[in-house]
């Protein structure tokens, strides 16, 4: 099936009455022994990779549907790194099986102590929506590879996605060990009220809270990946050109509706005309004033609901609008990049993470200034702009973060080895934080092994991705690996 029509697909949401019975039969399958074996989890993740390339024109129609997203953003942006992370697991599964040799002292060696990574059981994964292939699929893949049994809750914000995988996850994948649910409200309580081995969620830290109180009732280890306001701060001796290029490219990127997107920027009083010329010129150089017969391709908001909590961002905001750039009407769910400067700390943009192509400008005095409400809010992402290394450790040293990352930002999704993770409120692992982190695009099948099976080790520790790179170099690099995306 190379390009299934969306219109053909007509997945109703699963009679909360039958999720018990599923969840019951699920429990019963896992305790059958199947998952456990290597050539159940080895065919598995192929059957799943033939899933993701040979539906791939059909995942680029559905996620257009979805989000207006044109489909080369999608392909690079989201399809490559699914499948990557499939090939990955496929690639490292048995050594990850392989019982490792503790570290002891003398004594105990003669016993040979070692530790094997077991399943949990039954997982409940909850997708989301704005990017709800990979943030699905990956969590997905890391729940195979460790054995388990799934229920794999899909996000009706995304309904052709959601029912594209409904019709294609049966075809290819085992259906007596991986069920979908589909549904609302109602269908999540009814999921939240049974006892799972492990709940993996990425969303809201709202909707997070909801799921970490219900996971408590049941003693159910959760892992929540969630998100947050990720700062962008402009030093003084940044390159102003390149830095507003970068800026707009990440807050163009799936309409600004990506967990770590720049959400607000900080910079000098000095410095802020400079910035906001470079935002200006970036905006006229992304959006030319003739536009291609079609329009420039790009995403749009999610929903009518989503627009409509952006433009009452627009009405409260005490700030003053400087640019805007060109999208798709709003009659198709549109909404137009806008900068806004002089926006304070107890403004209306300042509460709640945006979520969309709306980026504050905040003023400083001292750049000391920032750095304590920085570490208070404790970001998914937090990026710097500059180009003095000492720049960059002053802020390393004073802040916390899930990732920081220097002259340039989202593609730490793209470095392999790289850990991403939240810290503190972006994330909750109930078990083991230390292991919550993504290699390259979204949570690396890895992680999810490590984090869906046993043993869970050092909860205490917080794996800080840092990515550095001069200017020069930023201009070219990632430019030949997206070069429809506009990077420059």
């Amino acid at each position: 099936m190379s390009n299934l029509e969306i219109d053909q697909l007509n997945s109703s949401f699963t009679p909360v009455e039958e999720i018990p019975k599923i969840h019951h039969d699920l429990h019963k399958a896992f305790s059958g022994g199947v998952t456990k074996k290597l050539e159940w989890r080895t065919h598995q993740l192929k059957q799943l990779s033939y899933l993701l390339q040979e539906n791939e024109m059909a995942f680029e129609e559905a996620l257009a549907h979805d989000l207006g997203r044109p489909k080369t953003e999608s392909h690079i942006g989201e399809l490559v790194g699914v499948r990557h992370q499939v090939h990955n697991a496929l690639s490292n599964l048995k050594s990850w099986l392989k019982p490792q040799n503790v570290k002891t002292d003398l004594t105990w060696l003669i016993a040979r102590p070692k530790t094997y990574r077991e399943p949990k059981g039954l997982v409940l994964i909850i997708g989301t929506w704005n990017y709800p292939v990979a943030l699905t699929i990956n969590p997905l893949i890391g729940a195979i590879a460790g054995g388990n049994a799934v229920m794999l809750k899909l996000s009706e914000q995304s309904p052709a996605v959601a029912n594209l995988l409904t019709v294609l996850i049966p075809r290819y994948l085992d259906s007596k060990h991986i069920c979908v649910i589909n549904g609302t409200i109602p269908q999540t309580t009814t999921l939240l009220g049974l006892h799972f081995d492990h709940i993996f969620f990425t969303g809201s830290i709202n909707v997070g809270r909801i799921i970490a109180k219900a996971a408590a009732e049941t003693l159910t280890p959760v892992t929540l990946e969630l998100g947050g306001k990720s700062p962008a701060i402009v030093f003084d001796d940044a390159d102003f050109a390149v830095t507003g290029r970068r800026l707009i490219w990440a807050k163009v990127m799936n309409a600004g509706q990506t967990c770590v997107a720049p959400d607000h920027l900080l910079v000098s009083k000095e410095s802020e005309p400079k910035l906001i010329e470079s935002l200006k010129q970036a905006i006229r150089d992304f959006y030319p004033p003739a536009p291609a017969p079609n329009g420039r391709q790009s995403s749009r908001i999610v929903n009518a609901s989503q627009l409509e909590r952006l433009k009452g961002l627009l009405r409260d905001t005490s700030g003053e609008v400087v640019a805007t750039g060109l999208g798709k009407a709003e009659e198709e769910l549109g909404f137009p990049l806008t900068i806004v400067r002089k926006v304070t700390s107890e403004d209306a943009l300042m509460r709640d993470e945006i979520f969309g192509p709306i980026l504050p400008i905040l003023t400083y005095d001292s750049v000391q200034d920032v750095f304590p409400p920085i570490a208070r809010a404790e970001p998914l992402a937090l990026y710097v702009f500059t180009s003095d290394d000492r720049n960059f450790e002053l802020v390393r040293e004073q802040t916390k973060s899930g990732q920081l990352v220097r002259n340039d930002l989202l593609i730490q999704f793209a470095i392999p080895g790289l850990p991403f993770g939240g810290v503190g409120k972006s994330v909750f692992c109930g078990l083991n934080s230390h292991f919550f982190c993504r290699a390259t695009n979204f949570y690396p099948s890895s992680t999810g092994f490590r984090e869906l099976s046993w043993p869970l080790l050092l909860p205490h520790l917080h794996l800080r991705a840092c990515f550095g790179q001069p200017f020069p170099l930023g201009r070219c690099a990632f430019q030949l690996a997206l070069p429809s995306l506009h990077y420059r």
